[in-house]
């Protein structure tokens, strides 16, 4: 169940200017009425909405028979105006039927009736159906398989479903969409080592043709992603130290799909160690050495001991290019191609700035 954000201070809402759009604030609300959480809606790229952001009989939503008012917070994009000046707000017919734009002061507006889609309040008072936010895509009010839902205590007033109205001013510009909703599944699974050790931290992505996010493992290993339309969707897992993997998978409508376990393998590091020594072969001390990697562009630096012995480890398969410097010696560099686990020994000989040794 999703925790209610309280803590959060909502006096701010004394005046809002949105591009222009003035609203009058509106503190009742009439949301979430057995207090179990039913106000939340979920927008398939901004993640959830919340209802009633300011708790029992503050900040948040208002039904009546006429409208729906106030404000919705979300937690990506902040406030969502329900009942602009302009354009109308959002219209209720008195029979749960919903209309017209509310607006987002990051996000721009929000058809609460648009083609495909559309938004209703049932006779329990439980809203359903989909909103259309130009610039954010669809927001999904009611999901029972994760779940979430948006709940009121006003009821309709009649139980004869009449047409949704059309509203009257469209604000420009205005996006359709393509495609219909539908209903939203889950995606779910674990990450493992090679021993079947869970692995923490993983950072587990996900991105489809109109969504992505991510996530990171809890301390079993597991992760989940809700809310996704069908489609077709690439995962991606990252732990720095281990092998990236990605997979493709296919969600069909409503789906939950058990990804099962995906196993990391531990990527193995080598080392590159040596002497600094001059044209004679004795050993140079304080010799500043520094490597960078071609593709890893790991960068590392040291200094050689009494005996002219250096090392650079824990380093990944690459080409690597080593510097070395020292007073009254010429600048020099050898590059190093190094596999996967492998300890590479080298000399680097140093000849003094200008004649002689």
């Amino acid at each position: 169940m999703i925790r209610k954000k309280h803590g959060i201070i909502f006096l701010f809402l004394n005046i809002i200017f949105m591009l222009g759009i003035s609203a009058e604030v509106v503190t009742a609300e009439n949301i979430d009425p057995d207090n179990d959480d039913s106000q939340y809606a979920y927008g398939e790229n901004v993640g959830y909405l919340n209802f009633e952001p300011g708790g029992n009989g503050g900040s948040g939503a208002e039904v009546t028979n006429s409208a729906v008012t106030g404000y919705v917070w979300g937690e990506n994009i902040g406030w969502i105006n329900l009942s602009p000046t302009s354009y109308g707000g959002v219209a209720n017919d008195g029979a749960g039927n919903l209309s017209g734009y509310a607006w987002g002061e990051n996000v721009g507006w929000i058809n609460f009736a648009p083609t495909y889609g559309g938004v209703t309040i049932g006779t329990d008072g439980v809203f359903d159906g989909w909103a259309w936010g130009e610039n954010i895509g669809w927001i999904h009010l009611k999901n029972l398989a994760i779940p979430y839902k948006v709940k009121t205590a006003w009821a309709p007033l009649s139980t004869t479903p009449t047409p949704t109205p059309s509203s009257t001013l469209t604000p420009t510009p205005t996006t359709t969409p393509t495609t219909s909703p539908v209903g939203t599944g889950t995606v779910f699974g674990w990450v493992e080592d090679v021993d079947g050790e869970p692995l923490k931290g993983v950072t587990v992505s996900i991105k489809g043709s109109a969504f992505s996010d991510s996530t990171e493992t809890d301390e079993d290993g597991y992760y989940e992603f809700g809310g996704l339309l069908k489609g077709n969707y690439t995962i991606t897992y990252e732990l720095e130290g281990y092998r990236t993997q990605t997979q493709d998978i296919s969600l069909n409508e409503g789906e939950e799909k058990d990804l099962d376990i995906t196993t990391l393998e531990q990527i193995e590091t080598g080392e590159i160690f040596g002497n600094v020594v001059n044209i004679v072969g004795d050993p140079l001390e304080s010799v500043s050495l520094s490597l960078k990697g071609i593709k890893t562009k790991v960068k590392q630096t040291t200094s050689s001991d009494e005996d002219g012995f250096f090392e650079f480890t824990d380093l990944e398969a690459d080409t690597y290019i080593i510097s070395a410097k020292n007073k009254g010696y010429r600048n020099t560099q050898q590059k190093v191609k190094l596999k996967e686990g492998e300890s590479k020994e080298m000399e680097i000989v140093m000849k003094k700035k200008g004649k002689g040794k």
